[in-house]
């Protein structure tokens, strides 16, 4: 994994990650239930570029080995 790609995959993850718990929040404090289905689908995109390794070592296994 090349230092760009770990950057990319490092930074869209936590992206994906602060808007999933930024919509968790919004969801349970200010009763929006709508929010729900944004949290879900944010945070399984999160999830899905931490542990993807279609164009070589995911994010995961990168850390994991280093």
């Amino acid at each position: 994994m090349t230092r760009i790609d770990f950057i990319f995959q490092l930074s869209f993850t936590a992206l994906f990650a602060v808007l999933g718990l930024g919509a968790l929040i919004g969801a349970i404090f200010f009763n929006a239930p709508w929010q729900y289905a944004v949290a879900a689908v944010s945070l399984l995109i999160s999830l899905l570029l931490f542990t993807d390794n279609t164009y070589g070592e995911s994010l995961y296994g990168y850390l994991k080995k280093k």
